[in-house]
């Protein structure tokens, strides 16, 4: 069986610095001790569209729960709702807080939409 290998303690104050102490024992001083803070949680919000401008590959839309303004690009918008995407549509996104104020990330259409009925004529074809 082999001897634990003995460790010098960091100096505390007050104290001697000839302290020895076995492994495992030690624990750094508190002002070294680094706690884990959480990481802030990405909430998904719900807005509308306020305006939409492909020729300058942004947008502005409307946070329905702050009342908020928030800045968007074309790369945010999700591939597939980029070519049905209109001012006025609700949207749900991600805020994040951006060197132009509140920005909005990974958008995607709301899809609590229900589709429309089909037309009287598509019924009397038996469209299902």
């Amino acid at each position: 069986m082999t001897k634990p290998r003995i460790q010098r303690r960091n100096p505390e104050p007050g104290s001697a610095v000839s302290d020895w102490v076995a492994p495992g024992s030690w624990a750094p001083p508190a002002f070294l001790q680094v706690t884990p803070s959480p990481k802030p949680q990405a909430l998904r919000r719900v807005g509308t569209v306020r305006t939409l401008s492909p020729r300058k590959n942004m947008g502005v839309l409307i946070d329905a729960g702050s009342g908020e303004n928030a800045l968007f690009t074309m790369d945010d918008i999700a591939p597939a709702d980029l070519p049905t995407l209109r001012e006025g549509d609700q949207v749900t996104f991600v805020s994040v807080i951006g060197t132009d104020g509140l920005c909005a990330r990974q958008l995607q259409r709301d899809s609590a939409d229900i589709p429309p009925p089909p037309s009287e004529i598509l019924m009397a074809r038996g469209w299902r």
